[in-house]
């Protein structure tokens, strides 16, 4: 029975520096983790002094050595910095899981809102270009009524103003044509047996008609010359003697 004890010892000796060895080379955790787990570090040195404190004590064999605690201590450190590592991962991995899942949420939310804004944006151009179609029709009718209106009332005015004047030149046509004069020319000769007078006459003749639109002028000259002709007698007297 105490070789089976010393035997079972020996094994567990060696397992736990084999854990220890290849913890060490591994160089995973930092010294100053292992004051942070204090607590689970009591708790776990408590377990192994209950488990090979018990068998020294039933075998009246004497404590283990410093260098053997101070191993027990490290590998209970290096579990208790395994829990922590897998604890603090856990928390870690679910944080992030959270948190995709609230940025998945944010981003349903925000393709709702972006979807329903789009729609609300397009009745709103509809209607707009409804309100705008509409505006423009009534104003384009309005603007055709106008024209037609206004061109309307000119064309019956300038048909009026023609009409007027049209009377107007109609009427001095006519006066002018029926207030012609016409005076004849005056020619008076003079003859003398010894001298010859020549007399000339010139009659000038002028008609003027006005009208309100138009002016006529017509001027006759007459002109009459008369020529006298003096004949010379000469008589010769012949004396017989």
């Amino acid at each position: 029975m105490v070789y089976f004890k010393s035997s079972l010892l020996s094994y567990l000796f060696i397992i736990g520096n084999v854990i220890i060895k290849t913890s060490f080379e591994e160089s995973y955790y930092d010294s100053d983790e292992s004051n942070s787990a204090s607590v689970k570090e009591g708790q776990y040195k408590n377990v192994f002094d209950s488990v090979f404190y018990g068998l020294y004590k039933r075998d009246s064999k004497p404590s283990p050595t410093s260098y053997e605690e101070e191993q027990y201590n490290k590998l209970s450190s290096i579990s208790l910095n395994d829990l922590e590592t897998k604890q603090n991962g856990n928390i870690i991995v679910a944080h992030q899981a959270q948190t995709i899942q609230q940025l998945r949420r944010t981003i349903r939310r925000l393709r709702r809102r972006d979807r329903r804004e789009r729609l609300q944006f397009k009745r709103r151009m509809n209607q707009r270009r409804r309100i705008n179609r509409r505006k423009e029709l009534r104003l384009k009718r309005q603007f055709k009524t106008t024209l037609n209106k206004v061109r309307d009332t000119l064309l019956k005015r300038i048909k009026e103003i023609r009409e007027k004047y049209e009377k107007l030149l109609y009427k001095a046509t006519s006066t002018a044509a029926a207030t012609t004069t016409t005076e004849a020319a005056t020619t008076t000769t003079t003859t003398t047996t010894t001298t010859t007078t020549t007399t000339t006459t010139t009659t000038t003749t002028t008609t003027t008609t006005t009208t309100t639109t138009t002016t006529t002028t017509t001027t006759t000259t007459t002109t009459t010359t008369t020529t006298s002709t003096t004949t010379t007698s000469t008589t010769t007297t012949t004396a017989a003697g």
